[in-house]
């Protein structure tokens, strides 16, 4: 399956159908933030007046109920897994997986500056609202991408951890899960573009994790961002809309 979220289309094929196209859903997508793939499966981060909720969008089935045979069949519609209300964990929320596991990472509260929460969604979808206190060794990255990385293969990260873009600062900091504070993610000089000389791995994976950098074979800095039409594309630019 492909979603394109901003478009609010999906489009599916299956190889025991032998499909030779891509066949567009007959629904339109909610609105959601960037959807999350985890094992053949979609899933929606959608944003309510005080709550959120989360959707699971099911490949289409392999066989006709009625027949039997092998073929494409529409997915079924998305359907709600788990709600969280405003007062326990915050919009923008995202998915991570982690260790074979989808994490929602989100804010305590609607100033954004403090702490993080960090849920399984297993537990979110019996209803059980349990912050996870520690992801180990692991440091999750998160914006328009979200993933995780070890410490001990980058020891330039600090383990238990969550790099992410503060939003009323638009810049990348490390939130440690154990003891609530925040640090610097990466060589300040380096990020804001100051300095044109080889970047850190790090700074790489931070421009893995936005599409619209990457793509075009940029690397993000602060500096750049403020420069008007920065990430425009140089031809074609009606066949590529948004991205």
């Amino acid at each position: 399956m492909l979603l394109f979220h901003r478009l609010r289309q999906l489009a599916f094929a299956t190889s025991h159908g032998h499909d030779r196209q891509w066949t567009m859903a007959s629904w339109a997508v909610p609105p959601c933030i960037e959807p999350f793939s985890f094992r053949g499966k979609l899933y929606l981060v959608c944003n309510l007046v005080c709550a959120t909720q989360l959707l699971q969008i099911d490949p289409p089935p392999l066989e006709d109920d009625e027949t039997g045979e092998l073929g494409s069949r529409q997915p079924p519609l998305p359907r709600s897994i788990a709600t969280c209300p405003g007062d326990v964990l915050s919009y923008p929320i995202y998915l991570v997986e982690c260790d074979s596991e989808i994490l929602v990472v989100g804010h305590a509260d609607r100033s954004f500056a403090h702490k993080k929460l960090v849920y399984k969604l297993a537990d979110l979808v019996l209803g059980r609202f349990i912050p996870v206190t520690s992801v180990g060794d692991h440091a999750l990255f998160i914006d328009e991408r979200a993933f995780y990385v070890s410490s001990k293969a980058l020891p330039t990260v600090m383990a238990d951890s969550i790099v992410y873009r503060k939003l009323e600062s638009l810049e990348f900091a490390q939130y440690h899960l154990g003891s609530g504070t925040w640090s610097q993610a990466v060589d300040e000089r380096g990020l804001k573009g100051y300095d044109p000389g080889p970047r850190s791995l790090i700074h790489h994976i931070i421009t893995c994790l936005l599409r619209s950098v990457w793509n075009k074979g940029q690397f993000y800095s602060v500096k750049e961002q403020m420069k008007r039409g920065w990430l425009n594309w140089r031809v074609k630019k009606k066949f590529r809309h948004g991205a």
